[in-house]
């Protein structure tokens, strides 16, 4: 065995350990205390490349699709998808959801808001759900006490880079999510809270690949929940692009792990739209494509590249349980936390908020509005 293989294996047998955060902080500071000296693993594209377009086949979602369900009511709601440059027709209370934590999120946010100007003259109000946990870098760097790192460039500060502050700022009051809180709580509670009976979100998530996932969970949570509140939401699809600066819009370790996170639970605790399931606690709809995906076409995405998702999904796909799930996990949280730096996180989401001004030929005057609708029709994505 390699030393970090015998390191991993050393800490599973004297810790007892399970794969949770503090699990993991507690796995890092046993190998400072040996004094291991890390060695980045080398990431083969071409091996991996057949991986990642996998994962955004069964994790994507194709515009202009929709999936009906029944929601809590018992009448019949519309999840919708649509092209990141499409415009539904014009209603109240339709709101940009832009998930940061994923650092796309922003600029894909911006796209959509912008198709908006173009098209159909109306400035959409956003609505950045800012995560302490539980989404995107974040709930890795937690674990190494650098999570405040994940939050300095949130998507509403990034934002305010090319827009008004006033703007983006309209509704920030409402747009914390703290340690536990759920996303599709918030969702519905930034609603309630603003005291609406009817709201439309188009989500910005920044992941090309859990749109599937997003879908999914969402639609069963209103299944279950929001009686008294009408929620549509619309999820804009998100195409593959990898030439991005940040972490997230590159072939990297982190990039791996979204793809990872985004499909690994897509089969678990699932009903189908139409009411049936082969579980007691469903928690997703089972969406298409995904039955009969073939899960060994993304085994090494999985196993070796998980560093925040789904731990049993090893287990329930491959038949990897006990200490070779474990070290596939501080495997995978090790390479991912040394291959962040606070510098290049921050500098990486400038760099790419310029090149969108670059592409789009955006110049801020301070006039949200004017701005964006004397922009180019090129598409950033």
């Amino acid at each position: 065995m390699t030393n970090l293989d015998s390191l991993v294996s050393d800490f599973i047998k004297e810790s007892h350990c399970g794969a949770g955060v503090n699990d993991r902080k507690d796995f890092m500071e046993f190998l400072s205390d040996r004094g291991y000296s890390y060695q980045p693993r080398t990431l083969d594209y071409k091996e991996l490349e057949k991986e990642v377009l996998a994962a955004y086949e069964v994790g994507s979602c194709i515009p202009n699709t929709s999936f009906k369900y029944k929601n809590v009511r018992g009448l019949i709601s519309e999840a919708k998808v649509l092209d990141i440059n499409d415009v539904l027709p014009e209603t109240d209370n339709t709101f940009v959801a832009v998930l940061s934590g994923h650092q796309v999120a922003h600029l894909q946010g911006l796209e959509i808001i912008r198709a908006h100007v173009k098209k159909t003259g109306v400035l959409l109000p956003v609505f950045s759900l800012q995560y302490r946990l539980g989404n995107g870098l974040t709930s890795f760097l937690y674990a190494e006490k650098e999570w405040d790192a994940a939050l300095h460039y949130g998507s509403l500060r990034a934002l305010e880079q090319v827009l008004p502050k006033n703007y983006v700022q309209e509704n920030k009051d409402y747009s914390w999510c703290f340690r536990y809180c759920d996303k599709f709580e918030f969702l519905y509670g930034f609603a309630k809270r603003k005291g609406l009976k009817k709201v439309r979100y188009i989500i910005a998530s920044g992941n090309p690949f859990d749109e599937a996932k997003f879908i999914s969970e969402f639609a069963y949570w209103l299944r279950i929940n929001s009686a008294d509140i009408d929620i549509e939401f619309v999820v804009s699809h998100l195409p593959l692009k990898q030439d991005l600066s940040v972490y997230e819009g590159h072939f990297s370790e982190i990039m791996l792990g979204h793809a990872a996170f985004g499909i690994e639970a897509l089969s678990e605790e699932t009903i189908s739209f139409d009411g049936d399931t082969d579980t007691d606690i469903p928690q997703r709809y089972l969406m298409p494509g995904v039955s009969g995906f073939d899960w060994n076409r993304v085994r090494n995405l999985i196993t070796k590249f998980s560093y925040m998702g789904v731990y049993n999904a090893q287990d329930r796909l491959f038949d990897i349980y006990g200490s070779a799930l474990l070290e596939n996990v501080f495997v995978s949280h090790l390479h991912a936390i040394k291959s962040f730096s606070r510098g290049e996180y921050n500098s990486d989401i400038i760099a790419d908020l310029e090149k969108w001004e670059e592409v789009v030929t955006f110049k801020m005057t301070g006039n949200a509005f004017e701005d964006l609708k004397n922009t180019s029709d090129v598409s950033f994505f």
